[in-house]
C-alpha cells in the first residue's frame, strides 16, 4: 500500500469543484486524488536517504495541493481552508508554476535507482503529474473559467450543497467564505476577459449553455432564504444558541442579498453583453490561438500517450475498419442473406436474441463474461484473482433512490412528440446520446428499441452526460436519455423538449 494507486480522497477524483473554476487542472479528477495521499502512502519508517528525499518532496507537494484546493482540503479536515475560494490569479497561478519546476527538478536529481519498488513507482507519477502541470501551464486555461456543463458560480452552489454545519465556528467558515465569493467572481471575470482580448474563447453553444447555468443559480436579492447559498444555515445545530442562530442567519441573508446577488447579476450581465458576442462559431479546439499546440497537448494529457491527434484519429478509423472486417465474417459465417442493415435488424428485432427468464439473462451474460476473461490476459498485464458467484455472493441492501429520466431533443427540433419519435427511428437513422454503456439511460434506450421496435434507433455513448449534452446541442445527436433532475431549467426555457 504504497503506491499513489491507493485513493484515500474519491473527492478529487469526482465532482472536484476546483475543475469548474480552474480548466488548467481538469486532468487532475484522474491523478490528483492519489496526490493528496502521498505522505500517508510512503512508509513510516526510517528510508534510505533516496526514498527520505521523495518523501519529504511529496509531503511539499501535498501543502502547494492544498493551497490549490482549498474546497477539498477543507473536506479533509483542514480549518483553515473552509474560509477560503480557490486564488485564480494569474498571480497565483505564477506560484504555483515555479514551485511546480523546482520540485520538478528536486525530483529529477533523486535517482531511481538508490529508490525501492514502490518508490520508484512515485516518482515516475510524480515526475508524469508535474511535467503535466508545467505543459498546462503554458495554454493559461484559466481564461476559459467555464465549461459546457457548469461555471464558476456552480463552485460555491456545490460546496453550500454539500457543507454541513456542526458549529458555529463552521458557521463563521461559511459566512467568511461568502464574504470571499464577490471577489472569486471577479478573478474569474478577470481571466474570461483576459481570454476575450486574446480570442481564447468557449464556442457559442458553450456560452449559451453557460448563461443557463447563471441565470438558474441566481440569488434572488429579495428572498436570500432562497438561495442555495444560504442552505448551510437552514438547520443549525441545537449546540448554537436560538439568539445566536438568527444573528448568523442575519449575517447570511445581508452578504447574499447585498454583495454576492450584485456580483452575480454582473456576472450574467458580462455574459450577455461581452462574451456571448465573441463567442466563437466553431467548435474546434484547433481554431483557438495557438490551437494546433493546445490540441496535441490535450490529446497526450487524456489519452496519457505522446501520439499525435491525427494518429489518434487514424487508429479510430483502424478499428472502425477492422470490427466492420470482423462484423463482416460473422455475417458470412452464419449464412444469412442480405444487407449489413438488415442483419442489425435481425440482431435487434429477432426473439432468440432477447433472454425470457431472469435465469436466462445471467446465464448468456455468464457466458459473455467468461469470453471476456479469456481476451484479458492479451490486454492488462495485472488482473483480479478473487472468484466470485455473482448470485450467491451479493444481495441488495435497501433501494436507496428511484431517479426519472427524460428523452430529450432540442428545443427547435421537429420532434414535437414521443410518436414523431419513434416514427423517426422506425424509418430513419436516429441517434440518442446517453452517459456511457453500461449506464442506465443506455439500457433505457435499449429497452426502447427493443419493446418499440425501432429499426433505426442507434445509441452514441458518451464519458459522462455533459459531453453528450454538447453535442445533443450542437446537432451531432439528434436525442438524449438523461436525469430529468439536471435538465428542468433548460426545458422550462425552451432549450430543450422532453
Amino acid at each position: 500500500m504504497s503506491s499513489w494507486a491507493i485513493n484515500r480522497s474519491p473527492s478529487r477524483m469526482k465532482n472536484n469543484p476546483v475543475s469548474i473554476v480552474s480548466p488548467m487542472q481538469h486532468h487532475l479528477r484522474i491523478l490528483s486524488a492519489a496526490m493528496a495521499a502521498l505522505v500517508l502512502s510512503l512508509p513510516a519508517l526510517a528510508q534510505p536517504n533516496a526514498d527520505a528525499q521523495l518523501s519529504g518532496l511529496l509531503a511539499r507537494f501535498d501543502t502547494l495541493e492544498r493551497a490549490v484546493d482549498p474546497i477539498t482540503a477543507s473536506q479533509e479536515g483542514d480549518r483553515d481552508a473552509l474560509k477560503r475560494w480557490p486564488d485564480v490569479t494569474p498571480a497565483a497561478q505564477a506560484r504555483y508554476l515555479t514551485q511546480w519546476r523546482t520540485m520538478r527538478a528536486d525530483a529529477a536529481v533523486i535517482s531511481e535507482a538508490a529508490l525501492n519498488a514502490d518508490a520508484k513507482l512515485n516518482r515516475r507519477l510524480f515526475l508524469y503529474t508535474l511535467d503535466d502541470r508545467i505543459a498546462a501551464a503554458a495554454f493559461d486555461r484559466d481564461r476559459m473559467p467555464f465549461s459546457n456543463d457548469s461555471a464558476f458560480p456552480s463552485t460555491a452552489d456545490y460546496v453550500a450543497r454539500t457543507l454541513p454545519i456542526r458549529s458555529e465556528a463552521d458557521a463563521q467558515a461559511w459566512l467568511a467564505r461568502l464574504e470571499a465569493l464577490p471577489k472569486f467572481y471577479a478573478d474569474n471575470l478577470a481571466n474570461a476577459r483576459r481570454g476575450l482580448k486574446d480570442g481564447f474563447v468557449q464556442p457559442r453553444v458553450v456560452s449559451l449553455r453557460t448563461l443557463e447555468v447563471l441565470k438558474g443559480l441566481a440569488p434572488d436579492a429579495a428572498a436570500p432564504d432562497k438561495s442555495v447559498l444560504f442552505k448551510p444555515f437552514a438547520t443549525l445545530p441545537a449546540t448554537i444558541p436560538a439568539p445566536r442562530q438568527e444573528a448568523l442567519r442575519h449575517e447570511a441573508r445581508a452578504l447574499i442579498a447585498d454583495k454576492i446577488a450584485p456580483a452575480h447579476a454582473a456576472t450574467i450581465a458580462f455574459f450577455e453583453k461581452e462574451y456571448l458576442p465573441k463567442s466563437r462559431t466553431s467548435l474546434a479546439a484547433r481554431d483557438l490561438p495557438n490551437g494546433a499546440a493546445f490540441y496535441t497537448y490535450l490529446a497526450r494529457m487524456h489519452t496519457t500517450t505522446p501520439l499525435t491527434p491525427d494518429q489518434i484519429h487514424q487508429i479510430g478509423l483502424d478499428e472502425v475498419k477492422r470490427i466492420r472486417a470482423r462484423m463482416d465474417e460473422t455475417i458470412k459465417a452464419s449464412g444469412f442473406k442480405g444487407s449489413f442493415a438488415d442483419f442489425q435488424k435481425f440482431l435487434r428485432t429477432d426473439p432468440q436474441f432477447y433472454a425470457k427468464s431472469k435465469e436466462e439473462l445471467l446465464e448468456k451474460a455468464s457466458r459473455m463474461a467468461k469470453r471476456a476473461d479469456d481476451a484479458m490476459p492479451g490486454l492488462f498485464a495485472t488482473l483480479p484473482r478473487l472468484p466470485f458467484d455473482p448470485v450467491n455472493d451479493f444481495t441488495h441492501l435497501a433501494l436507496l433512490v428511484e431517479a426519472s429520466s427524460v428523452l430529450l431533443v432540442r428545443g427547435d427540433s421537429p420532434i414535437r412528440t414521443f410518436a414523431d419519435y419513434l416514427q423517426a427511428a422506425r424509418t430513419r437513422p436516429t441517434r440518442y446520446g446517453s452517459s456511457g454503456i453500461g449506464s442506465a439511460p443506455h439500457m433505457l434506450g435499449a429497452m426502447l428499441g427493443g419493446l418499440a421496435n425501432l429499426s433505426q434507433l442507434d445509441h452514441a455513448p458518451y464519458a459522462g452526460s455533459a459531453p453528450a449534452m454538447r453535442d445533443l446541442l450542437g446537432g451531432h445527436i439528434e436525442s438524449l436519455i438523461d436525469p430529468i433532475t439536471t435538465n428542468v431549467e433548460a426545458m422550462n426555457n425552451g432549450t430543450l423538449r422532453a
